[in-house]
């Protein structure tokens, strides 16, 4: 039906892009105060004039980190980074969003300068992005949770497609079908299932099962794998920065080999040898790095299943 309404990408609405608050940073201007001036003359139904009533000056409060402009007392400026909160006549810049319930369509997705909690869930669909960390009272869904900070949550079900960036330390009691990437320690109380993670701190789970780990300073877990066999791989004491290094050497060595068998005349092989050269001392640099805080134990405290792979 060539009258049928089309979707177009570049007119789709993000409903979840609702965020009622506007982040600022130290030393921003976050406002400025508007003199009273006089208002415009009115008429009688006589058209006779009435004179308008004297503007009133604002009386608004300075609250937490906010100051006045040195050179413009007009001016309000932001002392940290954070977001504009108004209670009553009092202005604030605070370094805390607090979520009272579950972060859903009323709430939308979180992008803060600061702290965020969390006090419900957060349901699939919705990011969160907080500079100074993450606290989640409940669990999450198929989601994205971005920090520098520390990430605490109750339970994530990723779901294949939830993810994880933090630059900190993530605490949590489960964590199913999520891709995470940490700079700090995992610690996972309960379970830590079909999940692939990536951090340069170190993991410490009651099971860990399905999926992989790459943890610089070790992996310590009760259980490892799962009665089913299903496969489980377990790499400690290598920065998985490096690891990924290799494998795009390797996959460019592999092309280079192709290369080589193909050449036709001395001056391509040469070239080509010489890059073979490159890469093979590329790769011996890489695997030589030994950050002081590699730690290349896994220690299984209750049972390690087969179809588990330890490197």
């Amino acid at each position: 039906d060539n009258d049928k309404d089309t979707d177009d990408a570049d007119d789709a609405i993000d409903f979840r892009s609702v965020q009622q608050f506007i982040n600022v940073d130290a030393d921003q201007e976050i406002g400025r105060i508007i003199p009273p001036s006089n208002g415009t003359a009115g008429k009688t139904v006589r058209g006779k004039p009435v004179p308008p009533p004297p503007g009133k000056p604002l009386q608004l409060k300075l609250g937490k980190n906010v100051r006045i402009a040195v050179d413009d007392d007009s001016l309000l400026i932001a002392e940290i980074h954070g977001r504009v909160k108004l209670d009553g006549d009092t202005i604030h810049v605070v370094e805390e969003y607090v979520v009272d319930g579950d972060v859903d369509f009323a709430v939308g997705n979180i992008r803060f300068n600061g702290f965020v909690e969390v006090r419900g869930d957060v349901l699939d669909g919705f990011q969160i992005n907080a500079s100074k960390g993450l606290k989640i009272t409940g669990n999450v869904g198929n989601c994205r949770l971005i920090s520098p900070g520390n990430i605490e949550f109750c339970g994530m079900d990723g779901q294949g497609k939830g993810s994880i960036l933090c630059g900190g330390n993530i605490t949590a009691n489960f964590i199913h079908e999520s891709a995470i990437e940490c700079s700090g320690t995992l610690q996972i109380n309960i379970e830590l299932i079909n999940s692939n993670v990536r951090t340069r701190g170190a993991v410490y789970a009651g099971m860990l099962s399905g999926g992989s780990c790459i943890a610089l300073e070790g992996i310590d877990v009760k259980k490892v794998g799962a009665p089913s066999g299903v496969k489980t791989k377990l790499h400690a004491g290598t920065d998985y920065h490096d690891l990924e290094r290799l494998q795009e050497l390797f996959a460019q060595l592999e092309v280079l080999h192709e290369s080589i068998s193909q050449a036709k005349d001395m001056d391509e092989l040469h070239r080509l040898t010489t890059e073979k050269q490159r890469l093979t001392s590329s790769i011996v640099e890489v695997r030589k790095r030994r950050p002081p805080n590699a730690n290349p134990k896994v220690n299984v405290r209750n049972r390690l299943y087969e179809g588990v792979t330890v490197q």
